[in-house]
């Protein structure tokens, strides 16, 4: 009787369920992406700055772009952590 109703009811749940799923992936694919970028950005900068230039004032000069790129991502990360969070 309640055949016609409950079918896509089901149909409806069982496919948001499959699409949570698939965010929650991505969103632990990206945030794995965002911490690669992150931690290969510092050691950008901890190689430049020690090997490089020998710990000088200069090291820091040259990786003043680095550290603006550092910052961004580091806040990406805070924006997917806490985007989650509230999920």
């Amino acid at each position: 009787m309640y055949d016609d109703i409950l079918g896509p009811i089901l149909v409806a749940y069982g496919s948001g369920v499959f699409l949570f799923g698939v965010l929650t992936l991505q969103t632990l694919f990206y945030y794995r992406l965002l911490e690669l970028a992150h931690t290969s950005v510092s050691f950008v900068i901890v190689y430049k700055c020690m090997i490089s230039y020998s710990g000088g004032l200069r090291g820091f000069e040259q990786s003043q772009p680095f550290f603006s790129a550092n910052g961004i991502l580091a806040v990406l990360i805070a924006a997917v952590v806490q985007v989650c969070r509230e999920f």
